[in-house]
């Protein structure tokens, strides 16, 4: 689901695109039977039988495209939108549908899919120059988000390399259709500096000196400040965006925490800590449950819950991710809701 919806949205695009396409046609019927199935609208028999259609057609996929490359220099702006997906193009697709479907179906094997999926966007050429087509772009786009969530709640590695076109400022691929924050709810601007400290603390990690760590966190502090402040005046009054707005400034203080909890590493109890975790989740409380940007909490939820220490603050992150349960089933959030409030308890 989209942070925003309208008649630009990729995944209508893409529906349309793929009902010709067996695989990916497939892959899409067995993520609607799992809400099918969780909603008890289907037998566990039959979604079962879905799901390894799926799968079936998923792996005989990949293993039919080893000896298919794209065509020399038609990698970003081949295709028109009457056009077939080309069979890299098209596995990318499937395996990127598994990886999401696995943040309702649980961890494992996400990073099996990720990788997979990392290494054909590596062989379709789409990682360090901006595609041309709209699908492209929106299935780099669809990657990335999966890659730093993965990256943000399990402090796994990125796939993705900073020299990603995504992840670089100033380029004008964020105004066409549509915006990267009406789809995932995160301003294009966040997710280069996103990437950016995720980055950073995988160096930290593998010993890097920290006197050089410490002087990089500081930059993209300041970096932070200025992108708060541009994209407050720039913020729009429409009611439509309000929310949208809400959720985009969610994803500046899951950027600030990751910053102060994995390279700063300042702790939990600081001031600072809990002065974003209190700004977080007053944003929280301002989206509604029902409304697109409703739907884009998972990633913040969960790190508001992480970092927080007041009981009343606990207790509303709780029951929000048990009201999601019944609007947007997730049984990767509720995994990780559920070790959270295992660490609640004593502390």
């Amino acid at each position: 689901m989209t942070a925003y919806d309208d008649s630009l949205n990729p995944f209508r695009k893409l529906t349309v695109m793929t009902l010709s396409n067996a695989v990916v046609r497939r892959v899409i019927v067995s993520h609607a039977s799992e809400w099918m199935y969780y909603h008890g609208c289907m037998s566990l028999e039959l979604n079962l039988l879905h799901r390894i259609s799926a799968i079936k057609s998923l792996r005989q996929a990949i293993g039919s495209i080893t000896a298919v490359q794209p065509a020399d220099g038609d990698s970003s702006g081949r295709l028109d939108h009457e056009v077939p997906l080309h069979p890299m193009e098209t596995v990318l697709t499937a395996v990127l549908l598994q990886v999401a479907n696995s943040l309702f179906d649980g961890w494992s094997w996400s990073d099996t899919r990720l990788s997979c999926a990392f290494q054909v966007l590596c062989n379709l050429d789409l990682i360090t120059h901006t595609p041309a087509h709209f699908i492209s772009r929106f299935l780099v786009q669809r990657f990335a988000m999966l890659d730093l969530a993965n990256a943000l709640l399990r402090q796994s590695r990125l796939h993705l390399p900073l020299s990603c076109w995504l992840f670089k400022l100033g380029t004008s691929a964020d105004e066409v259709e549509p915006r990267h924050q009406q789809m995932t709810g995160c301003p294009r601007g966040l997710v280069g500096l996103l990437a950016q400290i995720c980055s950073l603390a995988d160096t930290l990690a593998d010993g890097r000196c920290k006197a050089d760590v410490l002087m990089d966190a500081s930059q993209l502090q300041e970096e932070l400040h200025k992108y708060f402040s541009d994209a407050s005046t720039r913020r729009t009054v429409q009611v439509a965006d309000r929310h949208l707005n809400s959720l985009g400034e969610c994803w500046y203080w899951c950027a600030y925490l990751c910053l102060q909890r994995c390279v700063l590493f300042l702790p939990t109890q600081s001031p600072e800590v809990q002065s974003s975790v209190a700004c977080l989740i007053e944003l929280l409380k301002s989206v509604p449950l029902r409304c697109l940007p409703g739907s884009k909490i998972f990633v913040p939820l969960c790190m508001a819950a992480r970092e927080a220490i007041n009981p009343e603050d606990r207790s509303m992150l709780s029951k929000r991710n048990a009201d999601m349960r019944i609007v947007y089933p997730s049984r990767i959030r509720d995994e990780t809701m559920a070790l959270i409030e295992e660490r609640w308890v004593g502390t």
